[in-house]
């Protein structure tokens, strides 16, 4: 069973979103109590937390998500939304940059949400294994503007790795946007 856990201070309603972001393909995460951040994997000079730092600390089994509302880079990027590590089957996502006020423009929420699903659902198939390369949320995202461009689903061939029915491929077809399927 999958595992959220919040890493720091993480909003309720993030973490409640989090916990519905995979809901219509049958997952239903379990939350796990929170994680402080570590100082070590803070770099004070650019003020962000080393990702793989972070994973490495994550000490509970797979297959888990961490969520922080904390800045992140990784080697050689000046800032990453995720990080997998496949085989621990585990993950960390930041949602720092998916609000528009980390660019000092007006919060969004939905905006926000939106973007935290996608997000999820994507480094959920990365952790299972998954690769596509159809048009679908499994598409690698590199700016806030290539994720909010990308769709919000899995395409049918990723839903039936996912849940191994094609029955729900088309069913997730059928689904329409966001807004119909959570409350976040």
């Amino acid at each position: 069973m999958l595992k959220i856990i919040p890493l720091g201070k993480v909003d309720s309603r993030i973490i409640d979103c989090a916990l519905r972001s995979l809901s219509m393909y049958g997952i239903r995460p379990s939350l796990e109590r929170p994680l402080p951040l570590q100082d070590s994997a803070f770099s004070v000079f650019r003020k962000q937390y080393n990702a793989d730092e972070l994973l490495c600390q994550i000490q509970a089994d797979g297959p888990l998500i961490a969520l922080t509302a904390e800045d992140m880079y990784a080697r050689k990027l000046n800032y990453i939304f995720s990080r997998a590590d496949k085989e621990e089957k585990k993950a960390v996502v930041s949602f720092a940059r998916f609000d528009p006020s980390f660019f000092g423009r007006p919060h969004n929420e939905r905006l926000l949400f939106d973007r935290l699903v996608k997000e999820i659902r994507k480094i959920f198939g990365a952790i299972n294994g998954i690769e596509c390369r159809e048009k679908c949320v499994m598409e690698d995202s590199t700016t806030v503007f290539a994720l909010d461009a990308k769709t919000p689903g899995f395409c049918r061939e990723c839903v039936s790795k996912i849940s191994g029915d094609v029955n729900d491929a088309k069913k997730e077809e059928r689904r329409g946007s966001l807004d119909r399927i959570f409350g976040c």
